[in-house]
């Protein structure tokens, strides 16, 4: 596996010359390179648990992000507030298309042996989440550092970075429970949703934003809690009951934001 690293790094390399080539050759060389890279991370999914190591993982992961996060800062390099949900946006968008997969092969199913279980693919989402946080928390700060909300940038991501850890590590339960985080990351549809309309603002659906996040953030939240509890998979008081309930704390004051905009008072205009 030595040869993910080695050929990322290369191709990084590569593409950081080649901004010195002028736009043109710049966009295509970072966009091949993306494809690659991008090709490269389902590799790594797609072995064997022991044969891809979680550090190896983080590294592609985060050569993977940092080829999205370039390719968006020229793009929309004088349009700040479109680039500050361009990695929010391409994670959400991923996320929930392949959650939205998982549970369609798989089913949902609550009870122990299908929470506290993982596979090379659910292993590397939690990986790929935690550092599409991260690198949306640092190329922020230089790209867009007015357009960094104190909620979204230094609360949300960092509580979900330490919540993938711990889904990774299984701290507080028997197993770690990647598993189940794959199901979860169907919830990134409605941050789609609000990205693809600041990005491209014809796209833009308020209702379709309020709608999906209620149903997702708010309904199936609450659901997947309740069957976790009904099943004594886990307790009120444990790890996970605890990021879920944090979890649906954020998501109510969010919704509350929207429906005070949209569904009661006057729609917010740009």
């Amino acid at each position: 596996m030595h040869f993910l690293t080695i050929g990322s790094l290369f191709y990084l390399f590569g593409a950081i010359i080649a901004i010195r080539c002028g736009p043109a050759i710049t966009y295509l060389h970072e966009l091949s390179t993306l494809i690659t890279l991008v090709v490269w991370l389902f590799l790594v999914a797609s072995m064997d648990d022991e044969d891809c190591p979680l550090w190896q993982m983080v590294v592609v992961d985060f050569l993977v992000w940092y080829q999205i996060a370039a390719f968006g800062n020229r793009v929309w390099t004088h349009f700040p507030k479109r680039l500050a949900w361009w990695i929010t946006g391409v994670n959400a968008g991923l996320l929930s298309l392949l959650s939205a997969a998982w549970i369609a092969t798989h089913g949902l199913s609550f009870a122990p042996e299908d929470v506290f279980a993982s596979t090379s693919w659910s292993q590397h989402i939690c990986v790929f989440f935690a550092v599409a946080n991260f690198m949306d928390m640092a190329n922020g700060r230089v790209w867009y550092p007015r357009d960094q909300s104190w909620l979204l940038t230094w609360i949300h991501h960092p509580f979900f970075i330490v919540v993938m850890i711990l889904a990774l590590t299984g701290w507080g339960h028997p197993a770690p429970y990647p598993n189940l985080f794959m199901i979860m990351m169907i919830e990134e549809l409605p941050t789609y949703v609000l990205a693809q309309g600041c990005i491209v603002p014809g796209l833009r659906s308020d209702w379709g934003f309020g709608v999906s996040f209620f149903v997702l953030r708010i309904l199936f939240h609450a659901y997947v809690l309740f069957e976790l509890v009904r099943l004594e998979t886990v307790t009120l008081l444990s790890p996970i009951a605890c990021i879920f309930a944090l979890a649906c704390l954020l998501h109510v004051k969010w919704f509350s934001d929207w429906a005070r905009k949209y569904a009661v008072g006057k729609p917010h205009k740009n």
